[in-house]
């Protein structure tokens, strides 16, 4: 057992909340990603929502998802036949995303080492902010944690001040 910090309830250990106050019990956990220090807004145009270059028969099956990331506009082809996380690799852990963007981009220090999943649900492609840090935003809304949230195709995604372009293909009908 454990005592909560901010209201002294007793807890099972390795708590994550606290469910008499909601106190975040693993502020002291040392394996997190410090802020860049500054708040991070959205970065791309000031647009309602990107144009989609074609739009998903209801019957279509997404197939795959093309990521061009960053200012090197590096593209990365991945099938959706299960979960894609995007982050970094995390040595310490022996942790490494489907998709690492350690090295891909500069800005990539502000993305979270566990930062997004991707995945299928039904015909629709879903993408859930993993609690990132420097937070993630889906066509300038930024994305509530553990909430996951529609992605549709010529959606510009922005992993703290990185950017990345989503195109989804589709099956043909």
């Amino acid at each position: 057992m454990i005592k909560c910090p901010s209201c002294n309830a007793d807890l099972v250990t390795n708590t994550i909340f606290c469910n008499t106050c909601g106190y975040f019990m693993l502020q002291s956990d040392e394996r997190i990603t410090d802020p860049v220090g500054y708040e991070i807004d959205w970065l791309g145009d000031d647009i309602d929502r990107p144009k989609s270059t074609s739009s998903p028969q209801p019957d279509s099956m997404p197939l795959s998802l093309e990521l061009t990331i960053g200012s090197q506009k590096q593209k990365v082809d991945l099938p959706l036949s299960g979960i894609i996380h995007l982050g970094r690799r995390d040595l310490a852990l022996e942790f490494t995303p489907t998709v690492d963007l350690t090295t891909m981009d500069s800005l990539a220090q502000t993305v979270s080492r566990q930062h997004v999943k991707v995945f299928k649900q039904g015909n629709k492609v879903m993408i859930e902010d993993l609690a990132s840090t420097n937070g993630t935003f889906l066509n300038g809304k930024r994305l509530a944690p553990y909430v996951a949230e529609l992605l549709s195709n010529g959606d510009i995604l922005q992993l703290g001040q990185l950017l990345i372009a989503v195109k989804i293909q589709n099956s043909p009908n």
